[in-house]
């Protein structure tokens, strides 16, 4: 008997609060990996960062320099597997 898994994709930042370079560890539940994207956006909607990018297997680790970003309360938004995470971010 074979049991399938079904995964769903998640995210998690740190640090957070961040001052220079903030780490994205992604978690996808596709099989084969396939085309993501991660934004992020300051409160007010304001686009600051955006890109595509191809997910690896199960989990990786993507860096992000926001060392130029305002200090402030960000949303990043990863897209991945057809759903979207969204997190609160603190840049100080």
């Amino acid at each position: 008997i074979e049991v399938e898994k079904k995964l769903t994709p998640g995210a998690s930042i740190f640090p957070n609060p961040v001052t220079d370079v903030v780490n994205l560890t992604i978690e996808s539940s596709s099989t084969s990996g396939g085309p993501a994207s991660v934004v992020i956006y300051d409160m007010s909607g304001k686009l600051f960062y955006q890109e595509a990018f191809t997910a690896t297997l199960n989990s990786m680790l993507k860096k992000i320099n926001v060392a130029g970003f305002r200090n402030g309360t960000y949303i990043v938004k990863i897209i991945l597997d057809n759903k979207s995470i969204s997190l609160k971010m603190v840049k100080q």
